[in-house]
């Protein structure tokens, strides 16, 4: 087991080396997007910043790990305590928030959604995620 800590360790840290570059990418006003949008109302309670939510968040979804493995790799990081089932709550209560950061993305390549123009614009995941573990998270 303290291999398998190790290795976790390493790899979050591997992320470390981009993470600045990653946030450079997200609009210029993603921290004031997600209180405005009540993302981050409990913040403090178990998460260190809201760059660590962003962070887990990033290490769910982009790196394919379950609810439980990215807050456990979380918690081996420092960057906060919480649970796989705080996280899907968490990721819940974030709807609107990424919600308003992809119509900010879209907006600073002066794209703008045809929501306008009244027709709602959906997006869709369509890939097959194949994970080790308890699946549905």
């Amino acid at each position: 087991m303290c291999q398998n800590v190790r290795i976790m360790a390493n790899s979050i840290k591997l992320t470390d080396q981009n993470w600045d570059f990653i946030l450079s990418l997200l609009p210029a006003n993603w921290e004031a997007l997600a209180k405005e949008t009540g993302a981050v109302r409990f913040l403090k309670k178990n998460v260190n910043s809201l760059g660590d939510l962003m962070r887990v968040f990033f290490l769910h979804v982009a790196d394919g790990f379950s609810l439980a493995e990215s807050s456990a790799r979380a918690r081996l990081a420092g960057m906060g305590q919480m649970s796989g089932v705080a996280l899907m709550h968490r990721f819940r209560n974030s709807e609107e928030w990424f919600r308003q950061l992809g119509i900010a993305l879209l907006g600073e390549r002066d794209i703008h959604p045809p929501e306008a123009n009244g027709i709602r614009l959906r997006l869709i995941d369509a890939t097959h995620v194949k994970e080790p573990g308890k699946t549905g998270s």
